[in-house]
């Protein structure tokens, strides 16, 4: 959307004093983030015109039937809206069909990295999820615009290429292709690039697991997995309508690792779903420590309205919620230190992404594993460097310049 209106002639500007239009795009996912949204929203100077855009009002238009709208797969209509918003017009593109065009222009947070999305919606329904009421079901691009877009912000000078998507474990499955023979696509355009493959979902997963890790194994693809297992007990997995059982997830992660033993794994977890009881909940405990994942995202549970969860009996109080999560990040917390340890003494390359502070730049090596490194020399964004790891935390690397950039 910053792309299209800037391109459009508007200028995009960071102080909200100066704006003629604020416009919010949304996400609906969590509570938090959705209560975060609606405090903004009452921020916002009463003469200000107010553009609502994204999840939150797809999934819930009559909340904010005053302001203008723009839903998840209209978001190519965006100058259209701004410009009738600022003549006075309440405007509310909602349509579910449809998507926007990959070619649209975009304004990168950082120069290096180009965000693409290959698919819009998904095919679970997970009794937890607002999304899926924003997002509806799975629509995939074709490879052919992924393959287009990737060629171009290549030809720009983009470095990192991350694949999103609400899902990308069932990418393609409604035009006949799947994520592995995307990747294999793109990894043969000849431009100096990694690719960064987002969340999929196990039960998806566990049917191209194969030839998903054959194409893992190229040098292009970062050696990152995301599969989120939510919980690790299978009544409760039952209850979400999550469609995979704790043995399928642990079958994907042991091939993967089998395959790539230095792939870095990630994975999210729903603290205190309806019904969960303690010996649940240590199953969850259990699974964290057998399969020692990398990265855990932990969520507390908030029923979500218009969600199967927010009716559903046994539900949870906050403060036992608040205390379970406690517990899963100091677990976590160890598991991600413990898994970082192993890297101590590792000599290789990193991208140079970011400048940090206190004369420090960041960097991902082939794992995705972030490594800040300290020194007094000044680093070229978006080259090559080679570093020795000598210090580790629960976030990140610690590395020393080996030599200088490439």
């Amino acid at each position: 959307m910053a792309g299209l209106l800037q391109q459009a002639g508007y200028e995009l500007v960071t102080n909200e004093d100066d704006a003629d239009v604020v416009l919010f795009n949304t996400c609906t996912v969590k509570t938090p983030t959705e209560n975060e949204f609606l405090r903004e929203l009452k921020k916002v100077d009463s003469t200000k015109k107010v553009i609502i855009g994204g999840c939150i009002p797809q999934a819930d238009p009559q909340r904010f039937k005053n302001f203008s709208l723009i839903g998840t797969r209209q978001l190519d209509h965006v100058v259209e809206v701004v410009e009738k918003t600022l003549e006075g017009g309440v405007v509310q593109l909602l349509q579910r069909t449809g998507k926007p065009s990959l070619l649209m222009p975009t304004v990168r947070r950082n120069s290096l990295v180009e965000t693409i999305p290959i698919s819009l919606g998904c095919l679970n329904t997970c009794t937890f999820c607002k999304t899926k009421l924003a997002r509806g079901t799975l629509t995939s691009y074709p490879p052919a615009d992924i393959i287009d877009k990737v060629r171009r912000v290549t030809a720009e000078g983009v470095r990192e290429v991350w694949l999103t998507s609400q899902d990308t474990g069932c990418y393609g499955f409604d035009i006949d292709t799947n994520a592995a023979r995307l990747l294999n696509e793109l990894c043969k355009i000849d431009k100096n690039f990694m690719i960064r493959f987002g969340m999929g979902n196990p039960n998806h997963f566990v049917h191209i697991a194969d030839e998903l890790i054959q194409a893992y194994t190229h040098p292009r693809v970062l050696k990152f997995l995301h599969i989120p297992v939510q919980a690790g007990n299978d009544e409760i997995l039952r209850a979400m309508k999550r469609g995979y059982t704790v043995a399928d997830f642990v079958t994907v992660v042991e091939k993967f690792r089998s395959a790539i033993p230095d792939i870095t794994i990630s994975t999210d977890i729903i603290c205190g779903f309806p019904g969960e009881t303690d010996e649940q909940f240590m199953d969850t405990v259990r699974l964290l420590e057998q399969v020692r994942p990398d990265v855990v995202n932990i969520s507390r549970f908030w029923a979500r309205e218009g969600t199967a969860a927010f009716r559903m009996t046994g539900q949870i109080h906050g403060r036992e919620i608040k205390r379970r999560s406690r517990t899963l990040t100091d677990i976590c917390d160890q598991l991600s230190l413990d898994g970082n340890a192993r890297w101590l003494g590792w000599t290789g390359k990193i991208l140079v992404d970011e400048v940090g502070k206190n004369n420090t730049f960041i960097g991902r090596n082939f794992a995705y594993k972030q490594v800040v490194v300290k020194t007094d020399k000044e680093l070229t964004l978006g080259t090559r460097v080679n570093v020795r790891i000598t210090d580790v935390g629960i976030v990140d690397l610690k590395g020393e310049l080996v030599t200088s950039q490439e």
